[in-house]
């Protein structure tokens, strides 16, 4: 599955599955535009992808910077090894973090 931060007025969304492959797909549900929930339509965003198709990772919000951290990045297995890295949401850019196998 995805992962997923949250702050105030936003929702951010990384990566997936869908059944055959991960995914690198990024994007942010703004909470704050076109009066959601109230509004039958939410706003949707894209983000930039993430460096590797990854799912089934954990998500923080570390002031400006989401970590991704962990999950799988081939078929799905639970002893996968993780690939974690952080996003910039101020400057869009990414890049991986040390991965530990265990």
């Amino acid at each position: 599955g995805a992962s997923v931060a949250a702050t105030d007025d936003a929702v951010l969304v990384f990566g997936g599955w869908t059944g055959r492959e991960h995914t690198r797909t990024c994007e942010v549900l703004d909470l704050s535009r076109s009066g959601f929930p109230d509004s039958a339509e939410p706003h949707w965003a894209p983000l930039p992808p993430l460096p590797h198709p990854t799912s089934e990772a954990a998500a923080v919000l570390c002031g400006s910077e989401c970590l991704v951290l962990g999950g799988c990045t081939s078929t799905p297995n639970p002893r996968c090894c993780p690939r974690s890295f952080c996003m910039n949401a101020s400057s869009d850019e990414s890049h991986d973090l040390p991965a530990r196998c265990s």
